[in-house]
């Protein structure tokens, strides 16, 4: 019998195979959601490839120049979301650099080239402060000028893309207008500036999104014209009650106290494109700032739709303690008032800032700690011994017959 031969394989060994560019800008994007750390690798894996893409071919050299800008903006923000501010700065520059470079055409390929320049200048606008944002924002608002002029004139172009270029351009004048409601309020100008580029945004406002009535709201407020920004964020409430109350209907904030499913594929859409998480809380201070300086009827309204708006944080994150404090006060500034609702949501914000004070007061105590971590880990301990005395102040002043004080709202 003839003895059997072992088959030796005549491949060699496994190659590597490299991940092509598209899947690279996928995995990128999903893990920037959970993991902003590989998705910065994955940006940089993907910058390099496209930087051999254009040393190695000149056939798609302007393509090449656009995406790489884009990754750019991308890493860029992440980089500064993980504290590297500078090295988010200088990601940003370099992109418009490349961009800068890049030849101008006509139609929308032009379009591209500015859209990509305009993110860039107001990310860098995001990374100062005061005269430097200001700097940057301009640049980025004259650029999606340009980008409108052109979506505009393209005969190509659709009603949709000409509101999205809108609506970015509105977007882009109310960063303007409340960096004079901030950094630049005390400048001799700053009103007037600021009622311009709300102008100029509320012309550009496509009802797409509430980011300009939310302005008009902070601005009202500030100069004492109540009825105004109550009217207007009201307005803003509109644009989002439904995916809000869905999201509220999750966690027993909904209608009437509903608690359920997101319900209807219409309610699930709304939901999933409401504005960002730090937006709709601050149009729930809006809410209930404005509602405090109205009658019961309209208060009611302002307070009934700040607990949907927090109901919608809360299904998103039950993990901060300013919804939950906000929502109590919601619920106290209600006409009349209902405490047990309150007493539910301020126990569980105190609740929460005690472990949060207790984990501190570990951490104080260890050995090997910076002084300067000391010092701002004993100014944390204080400002949240303040919270939870202030709590416990509302707590305490539950069932009494005053309504003083009605208009809580987190500082």
């Amino acid at each position: 019998m003839t003895e059997k031969k072992n088959k030796t394989s005549k491949k060699g060994p496994k190659s590597h195979v490299t991940t092509s560019l598209p899947q690279l800008l996928e995995q990128a994007e999903t893990a920037s959601m959970t993991d902003p750390t590989v998705a910065l690798a994955l940006y940089q894996t993907a910058r390099d490839q496209i930087q051999n893409n254009l040393e190695s071919s000149s056939d798609t050299e302007r393509a090449d120049n656009l995406l790489l800008a884009r990754v750019l903006g991308r890493s860029g923000d992440l980089r500064v979301s993980l504290g590297d501010l500078e090295g988010g700065k200088d990601d940003f520059i370099e992109g418009i650099t490349i961009l800068t470079g890049v030849e101008e055409e006509e139609g929308k390929n032009e379009e591209e080239r500015r859209e990509i320049m305009a993110d860039l200048y107001m990310y860098l606008g995001q990374t100062g402060d005061g005269e430097e944002s200001l700097e940057w924002y301009k640049k980025g608002v004259d650029t999606l000028e340009g980008c409108l002029k052109i979506v505009v004139t393209d005969t190509k172009s659709d009603e949709t893309a000409v509101n999205e270029t809108r609506q970015k351009l509105c977007s882009a004048y109310c960063t303007l207008a409340e960096l004079y409601l901030t950094d630049l309020c005390f400048a001799p100008n700053a009103e007037s500036e600021c009622e311009s580029h709300l102008a100029n945004a509320l012309k550009h406002d496509t009802g797409l999104t509430p980011d300009a009535l939310q302005t008009v709201a902070n601005l009202r407020l500030s100069q004492s014209r109540a009825d105004e920004a109550t009217d207007a964020i009201l307005k803003v409430w509109e644009r989002m009650k439904l995916g809000c109350e869905a999201l509220a209907k999750l966690v027993g904030l909904g209608p009437d106290g509903e608690e359920g499913t997101c319900g209807e594929l219409g309610a699930v859409e709304e939901a999933n494109s409401l504005p960002g998480f730090e937006f709709r809380c601050q149009s729930a201070k809006l809410l209930l700032e404005a509602g405090g300086t109205q009658d019961a009827e309209k208060k009611n309204r302002c307070c009934e739709a700040a607990v949907a708006v927090l109901g919608s944080l809360l299904a998103e994150n039950d993990e901060v303690v300013e919804i939950w404090y906000l929502v109590g006060c919601a619920f106290f500034n209600m006409e009349p008032r209902d405490g047990d609702a309150a007493k539910v949501h301020w126990e569980r914000a105190l609740e929460m800032l005690e472990t949060v004070k207790g984990d501190l007061m570990k951490r104080e105590g260890e050995d090997m700690m910076e002084e300067e971590e000391e010092e701002g880990i004993e100014e944390n301990i204080k400002e949240i011994e303040q919270r939870i005395t202030d709590i416990r102040e509302r707590l305490s002043g539950i069932g009494t017959e005053s309504n003083e004080g009605s208009t809580m709202v987190q500082e």
